[in-house]
Parts: C-alpha cells; structure tokens; sequence
C-alpha cells in the first residue's frame, strides 16, 4: 500500500512539474505576443517592463484568471497522458516520445478548439498566429517529453 502511494506521489509530481513548464511556455508565448505588438506600435519596451509583464502575465493567467490556464492545461494534459498510459499497456513504444506526442495533441486539441468552442475568439494572445499554434503545440511536446522522461527514469 505504501509503495503505491509513492509511487501515485512521484507521478504526481512529476505530472505537476510538466504542467508548470507547459504553463510557462505558455505564458512566456503570450507575454511575447503582446509586447511586440507594443513595441510594434512604438510603446518603449525594456527588459524592466519584460520581466515584469511575465510575472504578472504568469500569475494573471494561472491564478488569478477566470479560468485559470494551469486548470485548462492541466485538464488537456491528463487526458492525453491517461490515453497514452492505457495505450502503452498493449503497444511496447519508449515513454518519452509516446507522451511528448500526447502532450503535443493535448496542446492542439486546446489551442485548436477552444475559439471553436468560444465563437472565433481566441482567449489564448500566444495562439493568435498560426507560429504561435505551432510554438504552443511544441511546448505541449515538450512537457510530454519531460513527463514521459521521468517516467523513464522511474522504472528503471
């Protein structure tokens, strides 16, 4: 029972760490998005006012939020990730590219369906452009790698 609950508890975290890097990138995309329109516009952007604006794009966005991003994320992720468990029970593929394509459809489920679901308007600045759609895509890729990688290193 006990090693169980480790177990379940290593999962865990390794499951939350991959969410604070998808969260992350996403908020980074966002911020970046929203700074190069007004430095586009000639609105004086330096480093002070870039990491303040991550900082307060990061807590706004996850925390503070409506519907907060981590929520959103999260939901998108542990669906992708349950799908990938119980197809890796029937076919023999290495976690870690396994669960960074999971991640990565996670991701493109949630930035593709979302303005579908809201009526074209996209709640996401980062995914505005279709390079945004790409970058968000890759950093779902990317979170799945990290988890899948962990779990790697668990089993063995």
């Amino acid at each position: 029972m006990l090693k169980r609950l480790v177990w379940f508890g290593e999962h865990l975290v390794w499951f939350g760490l991959s969410l604070l890097i998808l969260t992350s990138f996403y908020t980074a995309q966002t911020s970046a998005t929203n700074l190069y329109w007004l430095a586009s516009i000639g609105m004086p952007v330096d480093s002070a006012v870039v990491s303040a604006t991550l900082f307060a794009d990061w807590l706004g966005m996850n925390i503070h939020g409506e519907v907060p991003l981590s929520g959103l994320l999260g939901v998108a992720l542990l669906l992708a990730f349950s799908a990938t468990r119980v197809v890796t029970i029937w076919w023999v593929v290495e976690s870690r590219y396994s669960y960074a394509l999971a991640g990565a459809i996670g991701s493109a489920v949630l930035v593709i369906c979302m303005p579908l679901a809201l009526s074209d308007m996209e709640l996401i600045a980062g995914a505005r452009s279709l390079l945004g759609k790409f970058y968000l895509i890759a950093a779902g890729g990317v979170a799945g790698y990290f988890f899948g990688s962990q779990l790697t290193r668990l089993s063995k």
